[in-house]
């Protein structure tokens, strides 16, 4: 009798422990799922300029070439490039508005600065730092949160991205 019991405790666990991984994988997906969905609802951007530059929008093309250094003037200015330093947002509004990859990005400039083909973006740590940099600078071009753009607000121009 010993044995049977132990053996019906032994499938009994083992249909918990089935029961488990399944609550456990369902878990786990959940959490993927928060974190995408928390991901893509802070992943706004937006393109701002010194107040100097005429232009109130810009295309998505001309954009990707003013941040690959295709483009060096825009709007009658010569571009000064400001950007956030890596991590989730700088990483967002690569991948999402430029189409390509930070470390692309990034690798890209180094070998334009090696070179003598460009002069490197300026890296700063926060949408503040992008803001300052960009109001005082002329020509400057950047990105923000969407969530920093109040305190963008007369100090810089948000450009629209057709």
């Amino acid at each position: 009798m010993v044995t049977q019991r132990t053996t019906a405790k032994f499938v009994s666990h083992s249909v918990t422990s089935g029961s488990f991984k399944e609550r456990y994988t369902m878990n786990k997906l959940l959490v993927i799922i928060f974190f995408l969905w928390g991901g893509l609802a802070h992943a706004g951007h937006a393109v701002i300029a010194n107040n100097g530059i005429s232009a109130s929008s810009i295309s998505k093309t001309d954009l990707k070439n003013v941040f690959n250094g295709d483009i060096q003037s825009f709007s009658g200015a010569n571009v000064v490039l400001a950007v956030l330093d890596s991590g989730p947002d700088s990483e967002a509004f690569f991948d999402q508005v430029l189409g390509t990859k930070l470390q692309v990005f990034e690798r890209a400039w180094l070998e334009k600065a090696l070179t003598g083909k460009g002069t490197a973006p300026k890296k700063k740590s926060s949408s503040a730092e992008v803001i300052n940099f960009v109001s005082s600078t002329p020509g400057a071009i950047g990105f923000i949160s969407d969530s920093d753009t109040g305190a963008a607000s007369g100090k810089v121009k948000i450009l629209t991205v057709n």
